[in-house]
Order: structure tokens, then C-alpha cells, then sequence
């Protein structure tokens, strides 16, 4: 996964702001070839519920997010997955696995295999854990910090995979159907 410095910044900002509790939002992006890039991190939305060891951001707000993002860049990014913070140093939970499980499983998501990068407190600083629901399992996957765009022109080599929707207990479905994912 390619993780775009703005999009670093976005969740490690908002991540901070969040403490003591929980932040995040949707991530949105693209696929060249086979490699998700990821160039934009949506913020979790005045309706958003956070506590410390849980989080559900506001689906209306995420959606609005995409559907800007993917309006401003002609159709070249879309939604790709899912962020948020553990304010401690702790990796992604059962809980975490269960709701990319549910995005995975939700046409409205169009997204069978969601990215979920977890932020997470490690001192004084954050660490970034990404990984990605394959196979009913979310599974590692390494990251590497651009901070500009790829350039090799390969935009829309998106996966054929469907989208999908989270846990019941942290995310709203999505309200519109015209843009992939997202809530």
C-alpha cells in the first residue's frame, strides 16, 4: 500500500485532536495494478460517537467526503477502506476484523477487500498498522509513505472487487447509491 504524506497527516492530526478517544473516518484512493494507493484520509463527522476503546463516525459526513473526492478527481479515486485510532498502543481488535468483515460482505460498500489502517499511540508519537480483510481475515500488508502521486500513469487500474459496508457497531450504511462505498 502507498500512503500519501497528506493522507498521513490527515489521521495523525485528527488522531491527536481525538485523545483521549478514538478518531477516524473513511480512506479513500485508487488502485495502480495491484497496489492500493491511498490519497486522502476523511475525518470522523460531527454525528460521530467515540469513546476510548471504540469508534463510529458519521456516515452522512463520509459520504458527502466521498462523493467531493470522487467529483473533484473525475472519477480517479474512490473509497478504499476504513481508518481510526487506538489511542494506546494496542493493534486492531477482533472487534475491528469483525466490522471490515461486514464491509467486505455489503454490496453498498462495492469493496470485498477493504484496507484498514489502524493509527495507534506508541509513546509520543503514532504508529501505522495497515492490513487488509482477505480471505475472512484481515491481513497485513506493508505501507510505504509517498509524498507525491505516483507517476507512472497507471490511474484506474482499479480491482474488479466489489465495495462493502462496517460493523454495525461502528458504521452507518451508505445513503446514496451513485458513489462506491462508503458509511
Amino acid at each position: 500500500m502507498l500512503l500519501e504524506q497528506v493522507a498521513l497527516e490527515q489521521m495523525k492530526g485528527e488522531a491527536t485532536r481525538g485523545l483521549p478517544r478514538e478518531s477516524g473516518g473513511i480512506l479513500i484512493g485508487r488502485f495502480e495494478r495491484d497496489i492500493v494507493v491511498v490519497t486522502q484520509a476523511g475525518g470522523p463527522g460531527r454525528q460521530a460517537s467515540r469513546g476510548n476503546a471504540d469508534f463510529r463516525r458519521d456516515g452522512e459526513h463520509a459520504q458527502r467526503v466521498l462523493d467531493s473526492a470522487v467529483a473533484a478527481s473525475g472519477g480517479d479515486v474512490d473509497y478504499v477502506g476504513e481508518w481510526h485510532s487506538h489511542p494506546s498502543d494496542v493493534p486492531a481488535s477482533p472487534k475491528d476484523e469483525r466490522s471490515m468483515g461486514h464491509i467486505s460482505a455489503d454490496p453498498d460498500y462495492k469493496r470485498s477487500q477493504p484496507i484498514l489502517v489502524v493509527v495507534r499511540r506508541a509513546g509520543t508519537d503514532w504508529t501505522i498498522d495497515a492490513s487488509q480483510f482477505v480471505g475472512q481475515k484481515l491481513r497485513a500488508v506493508p505501507v510505504a509513505i509517498t509524498s507525491a502521486p505516483p507517476s507512472d500513469g497507471l490511474r484506474d487500474a482499479r480491482s474488479s472487487q466489489p465495495s462493502t459496508a462496517e460493523d454495525e457497531e461502528m458504521h452507518e450504511r451508505p445513503r446514496t447509491g451513485r458513489t462506491r462505498g462508503v458509511t
